[in-house]
């Protein structure tokens, strides 16, 4: 039943949106709308700047299966292709990406489809099934490359522009809609794409498998193997690059933070300070200029520099 606040008739409804309506003129339609997730929200990604320098734009997912973009403090729902539900995924949304040109979002669920928006992030304009379910979902924006890793025990990548281009607006991922895959030894765990889209990490258990992306677009281009990072003592749960490509972060479930640089392994203790350890000798490094977060989804706790 509405409630009078002010001029406004407010409502809300089963799915947690409050609608406010003129009371003068009630059959107008919205004046606004007021809405979050109903539920914990599973992931979140940075998006350009918006008009008020104090706010920070971002897309999220969620529990209820929503993909909300929220740009000067206001949230906004990307409109899933169902009109009786209008969500954007019909499981829960376990990764997002943002920061594409035109305002695209790229998002994953379990109901084991990539969903991506039309500009600003208004509605879903086309949608992958995927064959199995999302673990992971990596981006780098400004190499129009998005990646997913599956529980299947691959990884998929794609070139947006190109599948924004696909005359259907539903594609499944061996209809040649998937212009990379590689088959992993086991079901990844994480997933990092650099910024410039020419690498990407993946982690298997402990062990770090890093892969060399191929630029020419073509679907017959192989997928190399740069190396295979060991020496995690836990499952390895996250990964980051530094924005400069210079980093390679990844934490694990033994509490452990590994910072990679060329051939070093660098470890991050409780002083904030890096250090690692050559033979008998242990030198200390500076950290990174440029920040980069991981997050530890099972904690729930972020760690940046």
């Amino acid at each position: 039943m509405p409630s009078r606040c002010g001029p406004h008739l407010v409502s809300l409804n089963l799915t947690g949106e409050l609608s406010y309506l003129d009371s003068a003129n009630p059959t107008q339609g919205r004046s606004k709308q007021v809405i979050a997730h109903t539920g914990p929200a599973n992931c979140l990604a940075l998006l350009p700047s918006g008009e008020l320098a104090s706010s920070v734009n971002f897309v999220s997912g969620g529990d209820d299966g929503r993909v909300l973009t929220w740009r000067d403090g206001v949230a906004t729902q990307v409109e899933g292709l169902d009109p009786a539900t209008r969500r954007t995924h019909s499981g829960k949304a376990i990764g997002v990406a943002g920061g594409f040109p035109n305002g695209v979002v790229v998002s994953v669920g379990y109901d084991d489809k990539l969903k991506v928006s039309g500009a600003n992030g208004v509605g879903v304009a086309r949608e992958l099934n995927l064959g199995s379910q999302p673990v992971e979902l990596a981006a780098a924006p400004g190499a129009d490359l998005v990646v997913v890793a599956l529980a299947n025990g691959k990884a998929l990548f794609l070139r947006l522009s190109v599948f924004m281009g696909a005359p259907a607006p539903s594609a499944d991922a061996d209809t040649g809609a998937v212009f990379f895959q590689v088959a992993l030894p086991g079901s990844p765990l994480a997933l990092a794409v650099s910024s410039d889209g020419t690498e990407c990490a993946c982690s298997v258990e402990s062990v770090i498998h890093v892969l060399a992306v191929p630029a020419d677009g073509s679907a017959a281009a192989a997928l190399t193997v740069i190396s295979k990072l060991e020496g995690h003592r836990g499952l390895v749960g996250c990964l980051a690059y530094s924005p400069d490509q210079q980093w390679l972060a990844a934490g694990d479930a033994n509490r452990e933070i590994k910072v990679r640089c060329g051939g070093d392994d660098f470890f991050i203790n409780t002083t904030g300070k890096m250090t690692t350890t050559r033979g008998n000798e242990s030198r200390e490094a500076p950290i990174p200029s440029a920040s980069f977060v991981l997050v530890f989804r099972a904690k729930k706790k972020s760690f940046s520099f």
